[in-house]
């Protein structure tokens, strides 16, 4: 799910599509009250980073490109990536800027599962003193697990040879 949006920096005028209104959860909302609205679900924790990125980039006229969080109207939590470009008068000066909106979150939990799931195999190898590797045919790279060096009692440091080891 991607939303556009617009706004004029010297009149604070704000347009967004309907997809970003169905994102944020502001379907219905007359159009001058969403950009408030929308300051308001923005994760505590992100907001002075957002709003510092945001003014970085007005100020210097530079797009920017952010990861966050916003906590929807059902108390979730959603996460967010927000890409910008600068339109700027002949002077340089940033006039309006637009971008677009991605709601990220299954991505986000997907990612954050893999994660988890990858800890778990690394503590259960640990655990059972198995390890693993992979080799690579084609490039004849060899990749061993941390618990494999443990096994073989071999520096991780010290790496490990195609040759010796295959």
């Amino acid at each position: 799910h991607i939303g556009s949006w617009e706004l004029d920096i010297e009149t604070g005028e704000f347009h967004c599509s309907d997809e970003l209104k169905r994102i944020w959860g502001v379907e219905g909302v007359e159009e001058n009250r969403i950009l408030d609205i929308m300051e308001e679900r923005i994760h505590p924790e992100d907001t002075h980073r957002l709003d510092f990125t945001i003014q970085k980039s007005i100020r210097n006229a530079l797009p920017y490109d952010i990861e966050y969080r916003i906590i929807d109207k059902q108390g979730n939590i959603r996460y967010m990536n927000t890409r910008s470009r600068v339109i700027k008068d002949n002077l340089g000066k940033a006039v309006r800027i637009y971008g677009i909106c991605q709601d990220i979150t299954d991505q986000r939990l997907r990612e954050d599962e893999r994660r988890l799931n990858e800890e778990r195999l690394l503590q259960t190898q640990e655990i059972a003193h198995i390890g693993t590797y992979e080799y690579n045919v084609k490039a004849r790279e060899l990749w061993w697990s941390d618990e494999l060096y443990k096994i073989f009692e071999i520096d991780k440091k010290q790496g490990i040879s195609t040759e010796r080891y295959l």
